[in-house]
């Protein structure tokens, strides 16, 4: 089987749109900073994690050069989702 670690606003390479930078604000404002050292800890975990096991695959950069493919902080548009299932089927089909 694959595990895939996706990426999250906050996380991993991606250039936001101006709207993206302003809901992931309002999600630290109303979180707090608590929660967003929760989360980067999380992912550093993880990603370490992902790379000590042939089975997991980080594809937390997937966005890099990529904006505005965010619905909200936690959860990709259409295009985002597109890009993270291009990417998966690259990692799948390869074998």
């Amino acid at each position: 089987f694959y595990a895939f670690l996706q990426p999250t606003m906050g996380i991993g390479e991606f250039h936001p749109t101006q709207e993206e930078k302003r809901m992931y604000q309002d999600m630290i404002k109303f979180k707090g900073l608590d929660f967003e050292n929760a989360l980067n800890n999380f992912y550093i975990q993880a990603i370490s994690f992902c790379q000590n096991y042939e089975f997991a695959y980080d594809i937390t950069n997937v966005f890099k050069d990529e904006n505005d493919v965010y619905r909200d902080p936690r959860h990709q548009n259409k295009k985002g989702v597109d890009i993270i299932s291009k990417k998966i089927r690259e990692i799948v089909f390869a074998f």
